[in-house]
């Protein structure tokens, strides 16, 4: 089992003591982001005059659009990584079936260049048994 880490975060000017199973970098991450959200936040005209449940309900709305909105992005790029696997399996059989057609050409070049030379060799056979004869 992983070892539970303790950090001090400071989110909202506030300092707070979190606990997980996650490493500290990323649970830093984290309280970063929140506290990066509500600085956010922050900075939209009226929120500092609204009260704490309404400022709450906003950031916590503001997060789930971000995660929603990155969750539907997730989902555009599986979509698209699952294209483009499908195109590089149809590339793959492409290229199988040109690998299968070059091999019979090069099969029928090298049967095309035996009859040249075996017609070359009676041409040359031909001629000199006409020589004789002349």
């Amino acid at each position: 089992m992983a070892e539970k880490n303790e950090i001090r975060v400071l989110i909202k000017g506030k300092v707070l003591t979190l606990s997980g199973y996650e490493p500290a970098d990323y649970q830093q991450k984290v309280a970063n982001y929140v506290n990066d959200k509500y600085n956010e936040c922050e900075r939209l005209n009226g929120f500092r005059f609204l009260n704490t449940e309404t400022k709450s309900i906003l950031l916590e709305l503001n997060i789930a659009d971000d995660y929603f909105k990155a969750k539907s992005h997730l989902e555009v790029l599986e979509i698209e990584f699952e294209e483009k696997n499908k195109e590089i399996d149809k590339l793959k059989n492409d290229i199988e079936v040109l690998n299968r057609k070059l091999k019979e050409s090069k099969s029928q070049v090298a049967e095309l260049q035996e009859n040249v030379a075996a017609g070359a060799a009676q041409i040359m056979r031909l001629e000199t048994e006409l020589k004789k004869k002349v």
